[in-house]
């Protein structure tokens, strides 16, 4: 084992899920919380927050389709998709119902998630994300405005602030100050 995997006090799994070989890693011990990481990132991404949450809690950060040790099929980037990898990795642990923390992309598939999954979400958190209607609706003019060409158009938007689109400014104090149901 590895020094990082021992301070951490993770453990490192595979299995062959929704298609494809997923990886994850649990820590902890009690109810099951599921971390899902953003772009371009791993379950990694929450190496701070994993030993605090597993003090608790029984923790599964996967590596989401196409990053990290998770297998990178040449199709299903699409939200429904990996949230039925999520849906897999759940029966998988034999969980009928568990909280949700997604970031950035996580965040998207935790939502596409809850969309499809209502009765298998306890709670859901969805970290550093940008409501897809907002970004469709202040998205340039004249492009091809399907929501994989927004996407492409705005990615990473939050690394480089502030990032226009359309007429204004997506780090604007609009989005800062103004609550969700407003977006």
């Amino acid at each position: 084992m590895d020094t990082l995997t021992v301070s951490l006090g993770v453990t490192h799994h595979t299995a062959r899920l929704n298609g494809i070989t997923q990886h994850w890693v649990t820590a902890g011990g009690g109810p099951p919380v599921y971390l899902l990481h953003g772009f371009p990132e791993t379950w990694f991404a929450w190496r701070k927050q994993i030993p605090v949450l597993a003090e608790r809690y029984t923790i599964i950060a996967p590596d989401l389709r196409g990053y990290g040790e998770t297998e990178k099929p040449h199709s299903g980037y699409d939200k429904r998709t990996m949230a039925n990898d999520l849906a897999a990795l759940m029966d998988h642990h034999g969980h009928k119902r568990a909280p949700i923390i997604g970031h950035d992309r996580g965040a998207r598939v935790g939502t596409r998630f809850a969309k499809d999954h209502r009765d298998r979400i306890d709670r859901f958190a969805a970290l550093d994300n940008v409501p897809t209607r907002i970004l469709v609706e202040n998205s340039t003019p004249g492009l091809n405005h399907t929501p994989s060409s927004v996407m492409t158009e705005v990615q990473g938007w939050e690394r480089v602030s502030p990032r226009t689109i359309g007429t204004g400014s997506i780090a604007s104090p609009r989005w800062i100050t103004s609550p969700p149901e407003s977006w």
